[in-house]
């Protein structure tokens, strides 16, 4: 072959957490420079202001002439995974999560409102739903939007519930509150949702 051509032989992709890697004897370190108004601390070393949340990777790439000359290039990925304000180290007003794919941003997953009192407001696109849970999450009241039906999610102390056009779903402990709206997201009680509305 001619000595021209250029064979790629390798793209590594490295995950760099705050530190450095070591990938054929060179120290590759991650170099990012965010506005002076983003990302800040305030005196007591707590997050305040505008935040950018993201996952930084680093994508290393070297062509070789067979081992006689070799290029190196080296790609640093910044994919933003959430953006918001902190007020002393919490989390307030309105914050927004991404939907990634591939390093970049597809889309908005879910919105959440961070109130002074301690409770939030999730608001997701994807799975259509909406819930506000109070700060100590013994009050969670949502919708799930549900072809053209919206079920209605409540939980008060440790009891909780699924309606649907003023039908008892299904009813549990708030300790299975996870589990049980995994499945409502998943599809899990279509069937008695059928039923339910005789179709």
């Amino acid at each position: 072959m001619k000595n021209s051509l250029k064979i790629l032989t390798t793209i590594i992709i490295l995950t760099i957490n705050n530190s450095y890697c070591q990938v054929l004897d060179t120290i590759i370190t991650g170099v990012y420079t965010l506005p002076d108004t983003i990302n800040k601390k305030n005196k007591k070393g707590l997050k305040e202001g505008y935040w950018l949340n993201y996952k930084k990777e680093l994508k290393y790439s070297y062509h070789t002439d067979f081992g006689k000359n070799y290029n190196y290039k080296e790609y640093n990925y910044y994919t933003l995974l959430s953006e918001g304000n902190y007020k002393n180290g919490e989390k307030t007003g309105l914050w927004k999560y991404y939907n990634i794919l591939n390093h970049k941003v597809i889309g908005l997953d879910k919105t959440t409102i961070y109130y002074k009192n301690g409770k939030t407001l999730t608001s997701n696109k994807y799975y259509k739903y909406e819930l506000e849970i109070n700060k100590d999450t013994t009050d969670i009241k949502g919708k799930y939007f549900y072809t053209n039906d919206t079920i209605i999610i409540n939980c008060k102390k440790n009891k909780c519930f699924f309606k649907i056009n003023n039908n008892i779903i299904d009813t549990f402990d708030k300790s299975n509150f996870e589990i049980k709206f995994y499945g409502l997201l998943k599809g899990e009680y279509n069937r008695k949702i059928k039923t339910i509305n005789n179709e």
